[in-house]
């Protein structure tokens, strides 16, 4: 009963907010959108927050590369020559 209550209630919220119409053009917004403009403005801040997260995450896990290479290879030879 609760999984059948769990599949229909978003098919059904879908057919109230949407209907059978469809935008006409790119510029139209959205349902939803219209509805709640402050929620989409949070999704758009939440994304580009994502994109550059994404950039920093990958900066440290080279300069963590880096690190370790250097470590391995430049100073651990260092050291093994002086023994």
């Amino acid at each position: 009963m609760v999984a059948s209550a769990a599949i229909v209630s978003p098919a059904s919220s879908r057919l109230f907010l949407y209907g059978k119409r469809q935008r006409k053009t790119v510029a139209e917004k959205d349902v939803l959108e219209a509805a709640q403009p402050f929620i989409y403005k949070l999704l758009e801040i939440n994304i580009s927050l994502m994109k550059s997260r994404g950039t920093v995450i990958r900066f440290k896990r080279l300069r963590a590369w880096l690190c370790d290479f250097a470590d391995q290879w430049i100073f651990g030879g260092a050291v093994c020559s002086f023994k």
